[in-house]
């Protein structure tokens, strides 16, 4: 499997009158953000869903360049990768040599192979296996190899992993949310806007958060028909008997 990354360009605008912020732009094809995935950072996150070909990418690069970079970081629509990271294993790990202030050196490569388990692809073009027990998962295995039949969610987590951990603070606003959490959320931008339109429309007094004599009627409107117990524990989410717009769409898309 071929992997790709999108080529970017730096515009500079020269326009009379035009503001110094306003000059140069940083510029891209487009990807559909609604498929947009981070599989790793630069500092050991690993996407729940672990895919095998994005991190034995990232491996792969410690290894043919003999243990002097490593680039992580990979992100985007399937295996068309964006906004790389490249770590540095002579850097200080502060940010300021020729890779940005993302370059976390030494630290952020030992932060990838502290949570990196090695898979099919990792297997098949064979990279040195990292300190963590081998993945055993379904995914992309070169020819002639058989991935096993598992579970392919991060194993690091286990059943440990909350999806609520790697959201941010979300608020009920239309279009406010980043590709990444709609993957984590297994939504769409139009059902997160339908869910933010309701939520609003049952938030009486339009402080971001639902009380019970709010959420009844809200769970009326969804059709669910809970008994007092049950409404009661949704609200028990929250030690204050509130529920942020955040908690109730964990609960609504049965996401812990």
């Amino acid at each position: 499997k071929c992997v790709s990354f999108l080529e970017a360009w730096v515009i500079h605008r020269f326009i009379d009158g035009l503001p110094a912020n306003q000059q140069k732009l940083a510029a891209e094809p487009y990807i559909n953000p609604e498929n947009y995935v981070k599989h790793n950072n630069n500092w050991g996150f690993v996407h729940p869903l672990n895919r095998n070909t994005p991190q034995a990418f990232s491996h792969f690069s410690w290894e043919f360049t003999g243990h002097r970079f490593m680039v992580v970081d990979i992100q985007g629509v399937g295996d068309v990768y964006t906004d790389p990271q490249i770590h540095s294993a002579d850097d200080n790990g502060e940010g300021d040599g020729p890779w940005g202030m993302g370059n976390m050196g030494m630290q952020g490569i030992q932060k990838f192979l502290d949570t990196h388990r090695c898979n099919a692809v990792c297997q098949c073009l064979g990279l040195q296996p990292t300190a963590q027990p081998l993945l055993q998962e379904a995914g992309t295995a070169m020819p002639g190899t058989v991935a096993p039949q598992t579970n392919a969610r991060n194993p690091r987590w286990s059943s440990q992993f909350r999806v609520a951990d790697f959201i941010r603070d979300i608020k009920p606003v239309r279009d406010g949310v980043t590709p990444e959490d709609l993957s984590l959320m297994k939504m769409t931008l139009e059902e997160f806007n339908q869910i933010v339109d309701l939520f609003n429309r049952h938030d009486l007094d339009g402080n971001g958060v639902l009380t019970m004599d709010e959420v009844v009627p809200l769970l009326g409107t969804l059709q669910f028909h809970f008994s007092p117990e049950n409404t009661q524990y949704l609200l028990q989410l929250s030690p204050n008997g509130e529920v942020s717009f955040k908690q109730f769409i964990m609960w609504y898309k049965g996401l812990n």
